[in-house]
């Protein structure tokens, strides 16, 4: 390293930062000196930004494909599962807390939203390319999709690391209804694609989600995305005072719509009503 640098570890160990020793430099060995430390700062840290701005976000679109069902042929079917809904979003979580501590661009954490969403549109949208008999067009139709649909998870991504980083950890809290809303600006409009939202991902768990008469599938989505946020809370943020606390959130979580479920269907039942249960 050069000697008139001064090299500064940041609390990622994949993250490495330098500056000049300004004193005793002239103005124009300041400006090799500034010149220097950012070739230094791109040779080291641009690798492994490459790489978290893929493997997470494209891990976190992996298991929200896993959610839902996946085609019979897929000798992988019996993995897929209404289940990993409630995890898939906390590798994405954990990639946007990374970037908040690092100092990211507002961009890189909009591309792993983006990442995220075109994985999981890609993944869960690929029958689409053999419709129409296939073909170039709409195999390119269907990239393109997946790539528009990919800018909402970006957008969320991208306000969700703004609020964590004005606001701390609390403003994790507000991850279920950035993505909800999301979501609802998703389906609205010409361009509307009121299709694989997260809360669809449930349709196959009725006795959790009763409560979606009132709500519709965005109150799913939300319930989906809070779990999520608490599992990410619980095991990688530094609250172990309140650790107590957040586990019992989580136990709520689960809890709560399955008592309401039960009491529903009941009430459904005793009315004569058409239960799907």
């Amino acid at each position: 390293m050069p000697p008139d640098f001064q090299r500064i570890v940041c609390s990622n160990r994949s993250y490495q930062w330098c500056v000049p020793a300004m004193k005793g430099l002239t103005h124009a060995g300041q400006f090799v000196a500034a010149l220097r430390c950012r070739f230094y700062i791109g040779a080291t840290a641009r690798p492994d930004l490459r790489r978290e701005l893929t493997l997470s976000p494209s891990a976190a679109g992996l298991l929200l494909s896993c959610a839902f069902p996946a085609s019979p042929a897929n000798p992988l079917a019996f993995a897929y599962g209404p289940a990993w809904a409630y995890v898939a979003l906390v590798p994405l979580f954990a990639s946007l807390a990374n970037s908040v501590r690092t100092g990211h661009t507002l961009g890189a954490c909009f591309r792993k939203g983006w990442a995220c969403g075109t994985v999981f549109s890609l993944l869960t949208l690929y029958w689409v390319a053999f419709t129409q008999g296939g073909g170039p067009g709409v195999v390119g139709g269907t990239l393109l999709l997946s790539a528009y649909l990919g800018v909402f998870a970006g957008t969320f991504a991208s306000a969700l690391a703004t609020l964590v980083r004005s606001f701390g950890s609390p403003a994790w809290l507000s991850a279920p209804v950035l993505w909800t809303a999301c979501e609802y600006l998703m389906t609205v409009g010409e361009l509307g694609f009121p299709w694989l939202l997260i809360g669809h991902s449930q349709a196959a768990m009725p006795s959790l989600i009763q409560y979606a008469e009132f709500t519709g599938v965005y109150g799913v989505s939300f319930w989906i995305v809070s779990v999520n946020v608490t599992l990410y809370l619980l095991v990688a943020e530094p609250l172990r005072a309140n650790r107590a606390v957040v586990l019992g959130g989580l136990a709520l979580l689960f809890f709560v719509p399955w008592i309401s479920g039960i009491g529903l269907t009941r009430a459904h039942k005793a009315t004569g009503s058409r239960v799907i249960d």
